[in-house]
């Protein structure tokens, strides 16, 4: 049976600014919000895992969507970034059906290994928002606070 749409985090909810502002204040409240003091790239990424880090850590960081406690989720995605690359390497040498000891023509496992990255990749690109479907609605925070200012006097903008 389905439950309905996973929870999202308290930021992605204010950065899409969709939805009845009672219930949206009712989702967000009490929600820890972590810090990212001690944003880093962790050590022991291979090759491709660490650049797909210097590729898309820092959007994240800038958007607010990358934590200290999100570094490890972010690891798991550029190390299956890392081998869905490879597998996928692999596939355009020997490509996609190979033959077994017997001669039968069969799937590769690269094809298996690129699907499983895949997948795991989708996964925690969803919960990121680097998805067009995930971040449809989703805004950037541009760190501007003019609004109050813009509230107090909203034809200042048009002088």
């Amino acid at each position: 049976m389905a439950r309905g749409p996973a929870p999202q985090p308290a930021k992605l909810i204010a950065l899409k600014g969709t939805g009845n502002a009672t219930r949206q204040k009712e989702r967000t409240t009490g929600q820890p919000e972590p810090k990212a003091d001690k944003v880093a790239k962790p050590k022991g990424l291979s090759r491709l895992a660490s650049a797909q880090w210097d590729r898309v850590a820092p959007d994240l960081l800038a958007a607010g969507l990358l934590t200290n406690p999100d570094v490890e989720a972010l690891r798991m995605y550029c190390e299956a970034f890392a081998r869905w690359k490879q597998a996928n390497l692999k596939i355009g040498k020997e490509g996609a059906v190979i033959q077994n000891q017997h001669g039968v023509p069969t799937v590769s496992p690269w094809v298996k290994i690129s699907e499983a990255a895949f997948r795991e990749m989708k996964s925690i690109l969803t919960e990121f928002g680097m998805t067009p479907s995930s971040r449809n609605r989703v805004k950037a925070d541009t760190g501007d606070d003019d609004d109050e200012g813009a509230s107090a006097d909203p034809w200042s903008k048009f002088k």
